[in-house]
């Protein structure tokens, strides 16, 4: 038998048994290694599918209306 190893940053699992990784959608994020939710990106700051929310860069928002 096998040792678990986490999910990486950008990555998730919620469920016990699994063998894979989530890999987290465009917006949302896991700051830490072994995450169980993807959590949304606060306003002002994007992220890219499976990487960290970043601020947006100058002349692009996100978040506002």
């Amino acid at each position: 038998m096998g040792a678990c190893d986490d999910c990486p940053i950008g990555w998730s699992q919620a469920r016990t048994s699994k063998d894979t990784c989530q890999i987290c959608p465009d917006g949302e994020e896991t700051k830490y290694p072994g995450e169980s939710i993807c959590k949304g990106c606060v306003v002002g700051k994007s992220s890219r599918s499976g990487e960290t929310c970043e601020d947006c860069p100058i002349g692009w928002v996100r978040g506002a209306k």
